[in-house]
């Protein structure tokens, strides 16, 4: 008996040193405006297990200092030596680690985290990330550690964002901040009709208001949308959020319009991702830049150019809007 359980310890023993611990860092938050008193992180997760990644025969699990409130309220503090007036708000209700089922050496996490301004016992949204990130084992990269980077990132980011942002003028109380996004999205006309109002849109706020610009624009001879303009000056693309027609949405993106369909995951264009962002005579990738999931995939872009400075992949997938902040949304 006394050797069987001997055996059981050593066995626990390897499984426990086998392990590599990631620890997510989220560094200086600094609001240079000093505008922002305090932040406050609410962990509304189901499960505050953070799951784990196989890479090359090593199994990492994932950590924050202590805890994610810990971690980021105290990365804040220490950030931020002067007193503002602005009290703001970090919902976390999922971030979970694990490898791809179809690819074992790729590692994703899902995260879906969101901001908000806090007034008079009251929550204000202001923005979010969610959805999936990715991050595949390469020659001298360590999977885990990428995609520990790429989360420690988005937090960083919408956190940053989130101090000059605008918020959305609905009150929520704190009881019911689980259910933002439904209470959100039935205060908007555009979930509130089956008929769209047709036209230019130049910001998703205008699109979820139903609100276009004075605009007019024609198609070329191949139905391509070209020559938008308010009546004294043309529209670049870039300023452009959308444009619906008979009903049908079509998203701007650098290359030109995509129709965009529904499924039961929501509103989505199929497009190859870089086509999403604007190019430099570099190559760099400009645009989307200001954080959310648009952000982790100009990391991933990044990443990739070590092997393929062009990002040129053709495989065209389908890409999530965001109900809420019309981002782009990476669903698996």
């Amino acid at each position: 008996m006394k050797k069987t359980l001997q055996i059981v310890f050593l066995s626990l023993s390897i499984l426990i040193f086998s392990q590599r611990t990631e620890t997510i860092e989220i560094g200086k938050i600094k609001d240079k405006s000093g505008m922002t008193r305090s932040l406050t992180v609410i962990d509304n997760r189901t499960s505050k297990e953070l799951g784990t990644v196989t890479a090359k025969g090593e199994t990492y699990q994932f950590a924050f200092p202590k805890t994610p409130k810990y971690a980021i309220e105290t990365a804040f503090t220490e950030s931020n030596k002067d007193s503002g007036k602005n009290d703001i708000v970090l919902l976390i209700q999922e971030l979970n680690f694990f490898n791809d089922d179809k690819s074992p050496e790729t590692a994703k996490a899902k995260i879906s985290i969101a901001t908000f301004f806090k007034r008079n016992d009251k929550y204000f949204f202001i923005n979010r990330t969610d959805g999936v990130i990715s991050a595949t084992q390469i020659e001298g990269v360590n999977v885990a550690n990428t995609i520990t980077s790429k989360i420690s990132n988005l937090f960083k980011q919408l956190i940053l964002n989130s101090y000059s942002s605008i918020a959305v003028g609905i009150p929520i109380n704190e009881d019911s901040i689980a259910n933002y996004e439904t209470i959100i999205k039935n205060t908007y006309p555009l979930y509130k009709t089956e008929s769209l109002s047709s036209g230019v849109y130049l910001s998703f706020k205008s699109f979820v208001q139903q609100k276009p610009t004075p605009a007019t624009y024609h198609r070329d001879k191949d139905g391509d949308i070209k020559g938008v303009n308010d009546g004294t000056y043309n529209i670049k693309i870039g300023d452009i959020y959308c444009i619906v027609e008979d009903n049908k949405i079509f998203k701007a993106i650098p290359i030109g319009y995509k129709e965009v369909f529904k499924d039961e995951k929501g509103w989505y264009i199929d497009a190859i991702p870089a086509d999403l962002f604007s190019q430099n005579l570099n190559g760099a990738m400009l645009g989307g830049m200001t954080g959310g999931m648009v952000g982790a995939l100009i990391g991933a872009a990044a990443d990739s150019g070590k092997k393929n400075a062009n990002f040129t992949s053709k495989v065209k997938t389908h890409i999530y809007l965001d109900p809420l902040t019309g981002e782009y949304v990476f669903k698996d």
